[in-house]
Formats: C-alpha cells, sequence, structure tokens
C-alpha cells in the first residue's frame, strides 16, 4: 500500500500547484494534506511507529491526518511552529517543502526504490531553495544505484524504387536496431560510459570504407532473420566505451566515442560512427570550443575543431575536420588514381534560427579542401521544421522538410542511411541531391513515430536515382 501511495504522489511532483504572495510562492495544499503524502512517500524512512503525547493542540487525534503528521514528526521530518500548533489548514511555502525534502534527503538510505525516485523529483522541483538553505545535493546521491542505462530501438520498414532503372528491382525489407548506453559515475567529477548495438558499421573495417576512407553507412541496422554476421549488416557488440571528467572549465573525454562534426550529421552520422582518441570541450566567455583528436579503424586518422555559440534565437558556429590515412602502403597524391595522406580537409559552417516556438530553420555548409578536391568540393543542407521543436510527451508532433547536395568531391559517406553505394563508391561518384519530407509524432514519452518520403537524385547519371518511403518506430527507455 505504501508503494502504491508513492506511486501517486508522484505525478503531483510533475506540476507543482502553487500561487505569487508578497513572500513569493506558496502551494496550493495545506501542511496536512502535504503531511499526509509525505507520510505515504517516506513511510519506511520515517518508520510506522510512534509514541508519546500530542505535541499539537491544534491536531485533535480523532483527525484524518494525525497518524501521517505524528510519523513524520516523531521521524524529525516535520514539526510545528515552537507554541504548540501545527496549523495544518495553512499553505506551505516553498522553503518549508524544502526543508521536508532535506529531511527525507538525509534519511533516503532507508528507502525503497520507488520512494527514491519521489525523493529524486522532488530535490529536482526545489534545488535553488535548497541550495539556499546550504543542503548538499549529493547526500542523496550517494545512495542512489551507481549504474545507469538508457536506450533505443528502432524497427524500420523501407520500400525502394529505382524510376530510371528496370533492372533495379524494389527491396521491401524490415529491420531493427538496438542502443543500449551505460553510466557509472566514478567520482564527483568523472564517470564511465560505454555503449551496446545490435550492428557495429566500425567492425566492418576495409569493406565499410567509401571512396573518401570515411565509413560507409552499411550496417547500422540488422534485416527481420538475420543472425547479423554478414559483412554487409556489422556485427553486434560494445562499440564505445570511454571516461569523462571535469577539470575545472575544461571536459575531456578519452576511449572509443561518438565522432561527432557538426550539426546535421552530413559530414559523419555521429549515431553510428566513433573514434578512439581524446575529446576536450570549454568554454570561452558565449563561445563553446570543442577539438577531437584520434584514429579511425585502417589507420584512419582524424582531428577537429568546432566553435558554436547563440545570440538570441540564432545558435551558429564553424569548424574544420581533417582526416589523413596514414598506412604506411599510402603514395602520395598524384592527381588520379591516389588521394594521398590528405583524403579530407573540410571547412564549415552552420546555423539555426528559431523564428517562433513552432518554427526553425537549420543551414549547414561546408567545403573540402583536400589536394585532389578542386572542383565538386562543396556541400549544403537545408532543414526547416514546423510544430513542435522538440518530440518528448504524446501527441507532440512536427513536420520537416530537408533538401541537401552534395559534390562528388564533397563529402566521404552517405551520412542519411539512404544507401548511396552507388554514388560513393571510387571511381563512380557523382554527387547527389535528396529531398527529405517526413512527419514526426510521439504517441508516448516513450514511443515515436516517424514517416519519411524521401527523392535522390544522381547529378550525372538518371540510372541511380532512386525513391524510397520508410517508416521508422523508435522505442526510447
Amino acid at each position: 500500500m505504501d508503494t502504491q501511495l508513492s506511486a501517486l504522489f508522484m505525478p503531483m511532483i510533475q506540476d507543482l500547484p502553487c500561487k505569487k504572495n508578497k513572500w513569493g510562492r506558496d502551494f496550493k495544499m495545506n501542511k496536512k494534506i502535504v503531511a499526509s503524502l509525505a507520510a505515504a512517500m517516506i513511510l519506511s524512512v520515517a518508520g510506522s511507529a510512534f509514541a508519546g503525547a500530542n505535541p499539537y493542540v491544534d491536531l485533535p487525534a480523532k483527525h484524518w491526518a494525525y497518524d501521517s503528521v505524528m510519523k513524520l514528526s516523531q521521524a524529525g521530518i516535520i514539526d510545528g511552529y515552537g507554541d504548540g500548533k501545527f496549523q495544518g489548514d495553512k499553505l506551505m511555502t516553498r522553503y518549508e517543502m524544502a526543508q521536508i525534502v532535506a529531511k527525507a534527503m538525509a534519511k533516503s538510505d532507508k528507502a525503497d526504490a520507488i520512494q527514491k525516485v519521489v525523493i529524486n523529483k522532488l530535490v529536482a522541483e526545489f534545488t535553488e531553495e535548497l541550495k539556499s538553505a546550504g543542503v548538499r545535493m549529493d547526500t542523496l546521491e550517494k545512495n542512489q544505484a551507481n549504474l545507469q542505462f538508457k536506450g533505443t530501438m528502432l524497427v524500420r520498414y523501407q520500400t525502394k524504387d529505382y524510376p530510371n532503372d528496370a533492372t533495379q528491382t524494389d527491396n521491401t525489407a524490415g529491420s531493427y536496431r538496438l542502443r543500449l548506453e551505460g553510466k557509472t559515475t566514478v567520482s564527483k567529477d568523472s564517470y564511465f560510459s560505454f555503449r551496446y548495438v545490435t550492428s557495429d558499421p566500425m567492425k566492418l573495417g576495409s569493406a565499410g570504407f567509401t571512396k573518401y576512407g570515411l565509413p560507409g553507412k552499411t550496417g547500422t541496422t540488422t534485416k527481420f532473420g538475420s543472425e547479423g554476421t554478414k559483412a554487409s549488416e556489422g556485427n553486434a557488440g560494445f562499440d564505445r566505451y570511454s571516461i569523462t571528467t571535469k577539470m575545472g572549465a575544461l571536459t575531456a573525454t578519452a576511449g572509443r566515442q561518438a565522432l561527432v562534426v557538426g550539426t546535421t550529421k552530413t559530414i559523419v552520422d555521429s549515431g553510428a560512427y566513433s573514434f578512439d582518441g581524446v575529446k576536450l570541450a570549454t568554454k570561452f566567455g558565449d563561445v563553446n570550443t570543442v577539438v577531437n583528436h584520434g584514429r579511425l579503424v585502417d589507420q584512419k586518422d582524424i582531428d577537429s575543431v568546432e566553435l558554436s555559440t547563440q545570440n538570441g534565437k540564432l545558435r551558429y558556429g564553424a569548424g574544420y575536420f581533417k582526416l589523413q590515412d596514414n598506412a604506411t602502403t599510402v603514395t602520395s597524391y598524384n592527381g588520379t588514381s591516389s588521394l594521398g595522406k590528405d583524403m579530407m580537409k573540410i571547412l564549415y559552417g552552420n546555423a539555426t534560427y528559431n523564428f517562433t516556438p513552432k518554427f526553425s530553420l537549420d543551414v549547414e555548409a561546408g567545403q573540402n579542401k583536400a589536394n585532389y578536391a578542386t572542383t565538386a568540393n562543396k556541400f549544403y543542407i537545408i532543414t526547416g521544421v514546423y510544430g513542435d521543436q522538440t518530440l518528448k510527451t504524446k501527441d507532440q508532433s512536427n513536420i520537416a522538410v530537408q533538401y541537401y547536395e552534395a559534390g562528388k568531391n564533397s563529402l566521404g559517406l552517405d551520412s542519411k542511411g539512404q544507401g548511396l553505394t552507388t554514388l560513393d563508391t571510387a571511381g563512380s561518384a557523382n554527387g547527389f541531391k535528396t529531398l527529405d519530407l517526413s512527419y514526426n509524432r510521439a504517441f508516448s514519452n516513450t514511443l515515436f513515430g516517424e514517416l519519411h518520403y524521401v527523392q535522390v537524385k544522381d547529378k550525372v547519371n538518371s540510372t541511380n536515382d532512386y525513391n524510397y518511403v520508410r517508416l521508422n518506430v523508435n522505442f526510447k527507455f
């Protein structure tokens, strides 16, 4: 029964009712109601027995809230006003409620899992009041489970059509992908994280690389009925494991981690691909700075730096990304068959402007400055989103329109998972144009759907053109 009451208490924390007065915000709940709910929430913390005389002359023993008030009073979680009165019909201030939360935090080692969740939510709501009172915010954290998990399960259905090539057949297929992330606290300023995936494209090695040395998009999902062992599908396993620590204004991450370049995943699909190395992040005034240095598989070295900031409704940034092939067998650039060690040198910029809470426009563009990329070396992508800008709760939705164009010497991979193998393989890359129309909806806070219609056009050979309809169903937990 105590657990059930605790669970009933939890939704109230999502939207704590309050009103304004000259002393600040007060709850629209009197002290007796709060005490009763708090007793249900932390009954095992307070203890189930009490004894002694009634210390409150204004609270009769036959009152419905008497037992709850006595339990919390005996446990030292609530008290009266020092004059023998409890004043249970008086509205509580946020600071009075914060005192109850602070005392519950101090006794949280005796609470069960549900009660700890409730206390955590109360701590989040009353953080400022608790800090003002000098309460250490790590009191409760010491009593929490150290290992935390979150993840996504994607189920995908897709039908594909080549309108200008009768030899290509419709490859309707279903596939899935699991990405499970774990995180454990090492110290106050450090944590270790890892990720398990059902399909890891980085395990493909040379077979997974495209003309410019970046990983191809093959292998991010596994077809229904497949064991996921074919080279074209990648393999299940742990694809990331890193340690992150904060040293003043500098945050450093070392190990195998996400390769994030830009904001639109056009240069690299950061959800799929990782690198071994170090990331340093800090802030100079209003400017965020991120530096990456490390290596992909097959001796492909990466370096990048990105600066970003925000001014009102405008977020913008610029960066540089370099990819080098440092294998001993690589020959110098000769203008034809060898690209040389410098495989990509991309200068790029991006900006997002929120015109209204329901409409935003995002732009990213760049140019490959490597020796061989003297022509057709630019790319750009424009995305407009109308509706809820982030989907978190039930019935939130938006419509997105995305157009992007890439020259044959601008990008090294199909970052959108559209299977552009005929466009990106060595010797046949022509560049492409893509239009993506999508409707996105949250069916709950854990279930999300995406419906895409996409047109892909080869900039030189129309027989490589194709269209597809894709349905993504995402379960987030």
